[in-house]
């Protein structure tokens, strides 16, 4: 229970570091000492893995830097927001979790291997 929130329309904010996300809602109180409840709903998270293979579609590339990101802003003035960036393992394989649910790019470098331009993280069904 929080105590000594002032009158007005507030944003309650959960934070789970353990998983990664949080939650937000907004309440209005309307008078001193007033009772409000709210439900806070966690964002959903989630876990993207794969391997990055040499353009032979075939070779493992280990050791490689691979980013997921999303574009903001829209027109001629977009900007870049990195979600997540780790680096492959010896096998060329990557794991990111804690990923929010949303279209992304991901990418990985040299320019030279075999990558999907897009993932989209969302729940199975």
């Amino acid at each position: 229970m929080l105590t000594d929130v002032p009158v007005g329309r507030r944003d309650i904010v959960a934070v789970s570091d353990q998983l990664g996300t949080r939650g937000t809602a907004t309440v209005d109180i309307v008078q001193a000492g007033q009772t409000v409840n709210a439900t806070v709903v966690l964002e959903a998270v989630g876990t993207i893995a794969g391997t990055v293979f040499e353009s032979d579609g075939v070779t493992p590339v280990p050791n490689n830097k691979v980013y997921l990101y999303y574009f903001f802003g829209g027109g001629e003035g977009a900007e870049v927001q990195i979600v997540s960036a780790v680096t492959t393992d010896s096998g060329g394989h990557y794991t990111m979790e804690k990923v929010p649910f949303r279209e992304f790019v991901g990418t990985a470098s040299p320019h030279s291997v075999r990558t999907s331009p897009t993932a989209t993280c969302a729940p199975r069904s």
